[in-house]
């Protein structure tokens, strides 16, 4: 089996409404261009993975077929870290979502190759999962509560929310939700990157007061050092980080340090 074609079809993902998860995360809504790549194979097998969303798909998708497709054509699909490797070495011209979105469709492909779902080709740990519902930014705690009360009535086991900021107005929009869902229902806050060390720690301090589930991204992803003391100082758990910015290979320093938990 041999990659035959690699493609990128854009297309317009419209009425999309003007949504904020914080400060630093805020999307205009609108239409948003997006694509969809295609590794196809000489068997028939197409493997698929999205590009775009928070940036326009057009960049990527182009720069993507430019160096990346002939990386990938007349390989075999299955050597997936031995392409990925290859990929990685071209990432000042290709950008880690193009990178990225070779390496989720090269997983589909395997997949559908198989006929077996992708957990089952890392190695099955569970067959469920609870899911819970995650908050845009919004504009009072009062809204905050009612969509809470709305995703528990529909069976969501637990609720996160995504900090309105300024810190004062989270702990405030924390506090209230406590008192709306009740005390054995979890709740966790995502601050996304909101604070600096001292305002993380009042507002950790508060939430562990609380007892909500973890306390997400608080500070940028590259402040490892203020990390550290805060999963000294806190015994809330600690979520970080989502966005590594330089790729994979960032891990590396948060590994070492675990400022995580």
């Amino acid at each position: 089996m041999k990659i035959a074609d690699v493609t990128v079809t854009l297309f317009a993902w419209d009425d999309l409404p003007t949504l904020s998860y914080g400060p630093t995360v805020k999307l205009a809504g609108g239409s948003v261009n997006l694509g969809l790549l295609s590794i196809v194979t000489d068997d028939g097998i197409v493997g698929n993975a999205f590009i775009g969303a928070h940036r326009p798909a057009d960049l990527d998708a182009r720069l993507l077929i430019q160096h990346l497709k002939p990386i990938l054509s007349g390989q075999d699909p299955l050597d997936r870290e031995l392409l990925i490797k290859r990929c990685w070495g071209l990432s000042r011209r290709a950008p880690i979502q193009a990178i990225g979105a070779v390496d989720v469709a090269l997983w589909d492909l395997a997949g559908k190759a198989a006929g077996m779902p992708i957990h089952q080709l890392l190695g099955t740990y569970r067959h469920s999962i609870p899911a819970y519902a995650s908050s845009p930014a919004l504009a009072s705690a009062a809204e905050y509560c009612e969509q809470a009360l709305h995703y528990k009535s529909l069976g969501f086991r637990a609720y996160k929310i995504h900090a309105p900021s300024p810190w004062r107005d989270d702990i405030a929009v924390c506090t209230a939700m406590r008192k709306a869902v009740g005390d054995a229902y979890p709740l966790m806050l995502d601050a996304g990157w909101s604070y600096d060390y001292p305002l993380a720690m009042k507002v950790g301090r508060a939430i562990e007061a609380l007892d909500y589930q973890w306390f997400e991204d608080p500070l940028t992803e590259w402040n490892i050092h203020s990390y550290v003391k805060l999963r000294q100082k806190l015994d809330i758990p600690l979520m970080a980080t989502e966005l590594p910015f330089g790729g994979l290979d960032q891990y590396a320093p948060w590994l070492m340090a675990r400022p995580p938990d």
